[in-house]
């Protein structure tokens, strides 16, 4: 499942990924605007991931963020002969680097994060109401016709 998946994850790569899905669009993207929609679907108790990333210095915390994910770019542009993880890359290692596996595992967590997001289903406020009408006048009606065919269809 996405939720043991992001748990397994280890290298710096991997959480670099994760961290870009899953903090960059709140930080970059709509944050403050998504805070008050998932409070009215979620409570106040399912809001503190938003404290990080609305309110004042929220311009400056959007330009650290991209700062950091570029310089990670560049980094790996540049040649530079070690991972995201600090560690030496092995001769014997794929050629593909660690920004790609950056990209790819940004890619599984969107993806992960898409699949959640569907998979969570909230009733309209009025369906009770409806439902609770709809079976007062099926159960009205039954009565009423049950009651007729007793007496004799009269």
């Amino acid at each position: 499942s996405y939720i043991k998946t992001i748990e397994s994850m280890t290298t710096g790569a991997e959480l670099a990924g994760a961290a870009f899905c899953l903090w960059g669009a709140l930080i970059i993207g709509g944050g403050a605007a998504a805070k008050p929609r998932v409070q009215s679907l979620c409570g106040k108790d399912a809001c503190n991931l938003f404290e990080t990333v609305t309110g004042p210095g929220r311009g400056e915390r959007k330009a650290k963020f991209i700062e950091i994910f570029d310089s990670l770019a560049i980094q790996i542009e540049n040649g530079n002969n070690e991972d995201v993880d600090g560690q030496k890359k092995s001769e014997k290692e794929p050629l593909s680097s660690p920004f790609e596996k950056i990209i790819t595992i940004s890619k599984e967590c969107m993806q992960g994060n898409n699949e959640l997001i569907v998979s969570v289903k909230r009733n309209p406020w009025w369906l009770k109401y409806v439902l609770s009408s709809a079976v007062g006048i099926m159960a009205t009606t039954l009565f009423y016709f049950n009651g007729k065919s007793a007496r004799g269809g009269r």
